[in-house]
This record gives C-alpha cells, sequence and structure tokens, in this order.
C-alpha cells in the first residue's frame, strides 16, 4: 500500500482514510481525513477514531476536528491522541447538544490522550463536537482523534459518517 505526502511533515496512507486536499497554505495544503463508516464504542476507554489519523513530522500543527455524534446513556468523551511526542498542546471542544433542547459543553486540554471534552446529555441525543487548536510536536509519529463513552453502557455511542479531522503545519 503507498503513501501520500501532501504537506511538508503529514502523510497519510492509503488506508488511514479518505482525504481531499485544501490549497494555498503556510507549509503546505492542509489534510482533511473523513470517517467513511461509523465508529461505535461500548466502553469508556479512548480509542482511535478508525479513519482520522496522520503521520506527522516535528513541526507545529493547526488542528480542526468536526464530529457527528450519536450519544447513548453512557455520554461521550474525547482526545486528541497518537504516538507522536508533543511538547505543547492546546486544544479546546464545543459540543453542541440536541436542538429541540439546547445545551452546550466546553472543554481544553493540554497533552495528548487527555480528553478535551465531554458530554452526558440525554441518550439518544446527535451531538455536533468542536475541536481546535494546535499542537508542537518534537518526535515524529502520529496524531489522531480518539473518542470513547463516558460512562460504560452496553449501547454503543458512535461517531458518525462524515465526520472530518483536519491538519495543517504552520511553522
Amino acid at each position: 500500500m503507498s503513501d501520500y505526502v501532501y504537506a511538508t511533515g503529514i502523510t497519510q496512507t492509503a488506508a488511514d482514510a479518505r482525504y481531499s486536499p485544501l490549497a494555498g497554505s503556510v507549509g503546505g495544503p492542509s489534510r482533511i481525513a473523513v470517517v467513511t463508516v461509523q465508529f461505535d464504542k461500548t466502553n469508556s476507554t479512548l480509542a482511535n477514531v478508525t479513519g482520522l489519523t496522520f503521520t506527522v513530522e516535528p513541526g507545529t500543527y493547526k488542528l480542526a476536528a468536526l464530529m457527528n455524534v450519536n450519544s447513548q446513556a453512557g455520554g461521550t468523551k474525547y482526545a486528541i491522541g497518537g504516538s507522536a511526542t508533543a511538547t505543547a498542546v492546546w486544544a479546546r471542544s464545543v459540543i453542541f447538544g440536541d436542538p429541540a433542547a439546547p445545551q452546550i459543553q466546553t472543554g481544553k486540554a493540554t497533552a495528548l490522550g487527555a480528553s478535551v471534552g465531554a458530554e452526558t446529555f440525554a441518550f439518544g441525543v446527535d451531538t455536533n463536537v468542536t475541536i481546535n487548536g494546535t499542537i508542537t510536536v518534537s518526535v515524529a509519529g502520529t496524531l489522531t482523534v480518539q473518542f470513547a463513552q463516558q460512562t460504560t453502557d452496553v449501547t454503543a455511542s458512535s461517531v458518525l459518517a462524515g465526520s472530518t479531522f483536519e491538519l495543517l503545519r504552520i511553522s
């Protein structure tokens, strides 16, 4: 399987995700990975969302994740993780609940793998989750979006197809 190298320092293997380019940015184009198959979780252990992973080299990256999520009784939580070594992490999340009963929750993280946000809205609610921030990578590896239930529940909470992760190298 071949690798695609887009912006300086960002590699995405053909098996990692579906992608589309955006042109005209410092350090090269940003990359967008897209979830093509619903990602389900029935436990509270954060796991990499299939399709939302990039291989990166040392540098500073701007990130933006936009996820459509179906939350069940266990609630949901999110993180930016990966195998890269990061010397600076800044990520903020905003989670919007069901428009019929509007709820908004926010969170932040300053370390890879740390929960950047969580919600415990009523079960069966479709939520919109955004995570934005910057990460300075000192040792090459991967950056990925992670997802789990807040509390383990037998009914799966899901990141829905069409959710995205965008990464742009800014230095």
